[in-house]
C-alpha cells in the first residue's frame, strides 16, 4: 500500500476525533511504524508498508480513537527539545512544567556545581533538561516507582547524561542528615474531583496526578519537610494547580520561609511557587 494512501486513510479517521490533528498524528504514527525519519517517507512516498507495519498501524489508529495520549501509544515524547523514551508507568511531561525548569535555572550560573534535589522524577525530564543545561550541577533524583527509576536512569543514558542519579524513595525517606541548596517538584495535585475533566488522565498513572485532600495532600507534605534537607538560603521550587497558588504560598510562609513568588504558565495560569529557607 503507498504510503500517500495510508496518510490519507488516516486522515480520514483520525478527524473523528476532535482534538487531533489529522495531518501531525499520521506523520507521527508512519515514522513510528517504519522506524524511519520524517525526511526519508517525505524522499520515498511510494514506499510499501509490510502486513506488520499495517496492522501496528491499525493498533495505533484504534488506540488513539480510544483516547490514550499518542505519546503512550509511540512511547515517546519531547521534554525541553530532549528526546525521552515514555510508558503508562509514568505520566507525560507537559509543557507547562518546563517553567519549572525555567525558574531553577534561572537561579544556576552556567558552571554552578549546586546540590540539588528532585522529588517524583517520574520519567526523569526535570533532572535531565537541568543536568543538560548546567552540567557541573550533581543532582539526586527520586521516585516510589521502580519502574520509574529504571526509567529514568534508561533515559539518562540514552542522552548520555551522567551528573544526575536517580534513586529509589517516598520522598525524603531515604536521606538523613543530606542538604541541598535545591529541591525541585512536580508532585500530585490533581484533586481527585478532576479525574473526569480529560478523558486521557485514565491511562495515566493515578498516583503521579492525584493527592488528597484537594490536591494538596503531597505539596503540603513536601514544604512541612523541607527545611531539613535544604541549607539556610535555599530554594524549594513546585508546580502546583492554577487555583491553588494562594493555600501554597500559605504554607511556605507558615515554615518561614520567605521571597515567595508565583509564576504563571504559557496560558497565563498561577503555575510554579518558589521559596527560600531563612
Amino acid at each position: 500500500m503507498l504510503l500517500m494512501k495510508i496518510s490519507s486513510w488516516i486522515s480520514s479517521i483520525i478527524p473523528l476525533i476532535s482534538y487531533c490533528n489529522p495531518k501531525l498524528y499520521a506523520e507521527i504514527f508512519l515514522i513510528y511504524v517504519t522506524g524511519r525519519s520524517k525526511k526519508w517517507l517525505l524522499l520515498h512516498d511510494d514506499y510499501l508498508l509490510n502486513s506488520y507495519q499495517i496492522i501496528s498501524l491499525k493498533k495505533c489508529v484504534d488506540r488513539l480513537c480510544m483516547g490514550e495520549p499518542v505519546c503512550y501509544i509511540v512511547k515517546e515524547c519531547e521534554f525541553w527539545s530532549l528526546p525521552l523514551i515514555l510508558n503508562n508507568d509514568v505520566f507525560i511531561p507537559r509543557p507547562e512544567t518546563e517553567i519549572l525548569v525555567e525558574k531553577l535555572l534561572d537561579k544556576l550560573s552556567i558552571n554552578c556545581n549546586s546540590k540539588i534535589l528532585e522529588l517524583g522524577t517520574g520519567s526523569g525530564a526535570i533532572s535531565l533538561a537541568i543536568a543538560k543545561e548546567r552540567p557541573f550541577s550533581k543532582i539526586i533524583a527520586v521516585d516510589y516507582s521502580i519502574n520509574s527509576i529504571r526509567l529514568a536512569k534508561y533515559n539518562a543514558m540514552m542522552l548520555k547524561l551522567n551528573n544526575v542519579s536517580f534513586f529509589l524513595s517516598d520522598w525524603y525517606v531515604i536521606f538523613d542528615s543530606i542538604k541541598f541548596e535545591y529541591i525541585i517538584s512536580n508532585p500530585p495535585y490533581l484533586s481527585i474531583h478532576d479525574i473526569n475533566c480529560n478523558n486521557s488522565l485514565k491511562f495515566e498513572p493515578y498516583g503521579a496526578l492525584f493527592s488528597k485532600y484537594d490536591g494538596i495532600y503531597d505539596i503540603e507534605f513536601i514544604i512541612n519537610n523541607s527545611s531539613k534537607y535544604l541549607y539556610n538560603n535555599g530554594w524549594l521550587l513546585l508546580e502546583h494547580s492554577y487555583n491553588q497558588k494562594n493555600i501554597v504560598q500559605d504554607i511556605f510562609y507558615n515554615n518561614n520561609f520567605v521571597n515567595i513568588f508565583t509564576f504563571k504558565d504559557y496560558h497565563g495560569h498561577d503555575r510554579v511557587t518558589l521559596g527560600m529557607k531563612y
